[in-house]
């Protein structure tokens, strides 16, 4: 057996099966935890011990076959213990009663994540009633991800029936597949689980080969006469899967101003005198690259456009990258250029309100950052447009501003939130693109990880660093934050009384220990300072060690233990679960006899401070001794 990883498990080769591996159990994972201990244990045939009980002992009367069936239990119990408990993680490991029968430790392991089945049920029917097919992953996967919870439900005694489910899973459907619901109740017979999954993936490529994904953009017109950039919104420029491309029929372009076949609108002549009578020639020749008047970091309200489009990555809390050519956007000159990336990308708002842009294209060729009305419309915002300005509402409130540029309305962003976002602007000269503020003192103190001004000074003068501005050079929040050291607590009084605040902590383990014992734990009575101290092997013991402390000063000063203060260790408090730490058995000891468990806050072991001093002043001590 051999550590892969210190959070993975692999076990060695067999002659019959490839390498298994064991994910460590983190309080999270216990299903799959388990599923692949069964799984890596039954295929090398070490699950004997997991499936029999133990036999007895051997004596001078056993037979052969006793000797056998005991030395095969005696392995299997060995080697499965080892595996589960070295495929554990050690908070949750200490949290477990020893023992040396496997099938025991793996019982004594599931008592302990038994009590979190309402809470991951409650859960897991939450994620159902809200559980929306978004697009994001197709059809077939969403089915399969609702029938999975269905059958977690099942195996917690909270059996859904197949006709339910199918209903529900309908429900979940979007309005896309309105006539497919419709079809389906107007049928007698009712579907089963696979009969749902090919209906809804054949209805989804139906939709997909029918109706493509088009959205709308608005792009800018470049007045050759005047020389000025003009908005215009009838500009249809569309973002389409690469797949679909140009509609055709029979092989040749229809054009969808005079319906004739063989050229598309854009080279059509009637469209194009149409145009020329309209007094508007040039509304589709249109160039990105010839608007050099427009911020890279700007954003602009787009009443035509159907999707949100960027051209920065910066700012992206979750992006998934597309493949070459597999999404494109057409602008108004007839170039295509590639979407190389969708995600979610949050803006700050002048008013301070983070607006949320989902499904977000990346398109580094665009001149402008886009936000689709009609997507903040479905969204729940309320856009109203002045002479002006245009006004953002969630509700009742206003979020944002926008202020009219030109023709086209520009969201106002708050100020250090631009800043944040790179910065380009094209040379008039060279047609190219350069970034702002090289010379900024505060970037570069950013850059070189916040070191001082006087350290920048000296790379300036060693011409490492160009001749900066320390203009904008400030008091750093950030590095404020970073270095600050946390104060002494001052003022703190102690108890009147004896055993009314008891301080525990465990250090350790050490690599050389007395007898075995490599760790210790220490009880201090916070009135006297007295002080106990146990050695132990394993942090599970704290439990067992504590009953005995108890027992005896209870007895001799005939008190009562009030409150026991220590840290959130799995051996005071309990295990990590997906929600949070379920109480252990030193807490539920402590419960039963009327004692107050107090914890520190993590990071913060100050709070224990009298059991954290006397633990280093103790191994003061023993490195004095020693040396």
């Amino acid at each position: 057996m051999a550590s892969s990883s210190s959070s993975k498990l692999t076990l060695p080769t067999s002659t019959v099966s490839p390498n298994y591996v064991i994910e460590q159990l983190t309080g999270t994972n216990f299903a799959t935890w388990k599923d692949s201990l069964n799984l890596a244990l039954g295929v090398m045939e070490l699950d004997h011990a997991l499936r029999f009980d133990p036999p007895e002992a051997l004596n001078e009367k056993s037979t052969t076959e006793q000797k056998l069936f005991y030395d095969k239990w005696e392995r299997s119990n060995r080697m499965s213990l080892m595996i589960i408990k070295n495929s554990i993680s050690m908070p949750i490991r200490g949290a477990i009663p020893d023992s040396e029968n496997a099938k025991t430790y793996l019982e004594s392991v599931e008592e302990q994540f038994r009590g979190t089945s309402k809470a991951h049920a409650s859960t897991l029917i939450l994620k159902m009633l809200t559980k929306k097919y978004d697009r994001s992953s197709g059809v077939r996967e969403h089915i399969m991800m609702m029938t999975d919870m269905a059958n977690k439900l099942k195996s917690m005694d909270m059996e859904i029936s197949e006709g339910f489910l199918v209903h529900f899973i309908m429900t979940s459907l979007p309005v896309q597949f309105g006539p497919f619901k419709i079809n389906y109740n107007t049928q007698r017979k009712k579907w089963k689980m696979s009969e749902l999954i090919a209906m809804c993936v054949q209805e989804e490529e139906r939709l997909k080969v029918e109706k493509p994904e088009v959205a709308y953009v608005t792009t800018t017109n470049l007045d050759k006469k005047n020389g000025k950039s003009v908005s215009e919104k009838g500009s249809s420029s569309k973002v389409q899967k690469s797949s679909v491309g140009v509609r055709k029929f029979d092989n040749k372009p229809r054009c969808k101003f005079c319906h004739k076949k063989g050229h598309t609108q854009h080279d059509c002549p009637k469209f194009k005198e149409w145009l020329t009578k309209k007094g508007n020639n040039n509304a589709f020749m249109i160039y990105e690259s010839l608007n050099i008047n427009v911020p890279f970091n700007s954003w602009w309200i787009d009443s035509g456009s159907m999707v949100h489009v960027s051209n920065s990555l910066q700012g992206f809390h979750t992006i998934q990258k597309l493949e070459r050519s597999q999404r494109t956007i057409k602008v108004g000159d007839g170039e295509d250029l590639n979407v190389e990336a969708v995600g979610s990308l949050p803006l700050l708002l002048e008013s301070g309100f983070s607006l949320s842009l989902n499904n977000t294209l990346y398109v580094p060729g665009i001149t402008r950052n886009l936000i689709s009305v009609s997507k903040l419309a479905k969204e729940g915002f309320t856009l109203t447009f002045r002479y002006n300005d245009v006004i953002i509402n969630s509700g009742s409130q206003i979020v944002g501003h926008g202020c009219l540029d030109g023709n086209l309305y520009r969201l106002r962003l708050d100020d250090k939130f631009m800043e944040s976002l790179i910065s380009f602007n094209v040379d008039e000269n060279l047609s190219k693109r350069k970034r702002e503020g090289e010379t900024s003192s505060k970037l570069w103190h950013q850059r070189l990880g916040h070191i001082s001004r006087e350290r920048m000074l000296r790379l300036v003068k060693d011409e490492v660093l160009p001749n900066l501005n320390f203009s904008d050079f400030e008091n750093c929040v950030k590095c404020m934050k970073g270095k600050m050291t946390k104060g002494n607590k001052k003022g703190s009084t102690r108890s009147s009384g004896l055993l009314e605040l008891i301080h525990t902590d465990i250090s350790g383990p050490y690599p050389v220990g007395i007898s075995g014992h490599k760790s210790f734990i220490t009880f201090i009575d916070d009135h006297s300072r007295y002080m106990y101290l146990y050695l132990i092997n394993e942090k599970s013991e704290s439990l067992e060690m504590f009953k005995a402390f108890k027992a005896e000063v209870e007895n001799q000063l005939d008190r009562k233990i009030k409150v026991v203060r220590s840290d959130r260790g799995g051996e005071y408090y309990g295990r990590h679960t997906d929600i949070g730490q379920a109480p252990g058995p030193f807490f539920e000891f402590c419960k039963d006899n009327g004692i107050v468990n107090q914890y520190t806050m993590p990071g913060t072991p100050q709070q224990n401070g009298v059991a954290e001093r006397r633990n280093r002043t103790l191994m003061d001590m023993v490195r004095s001794m020693l040396v």
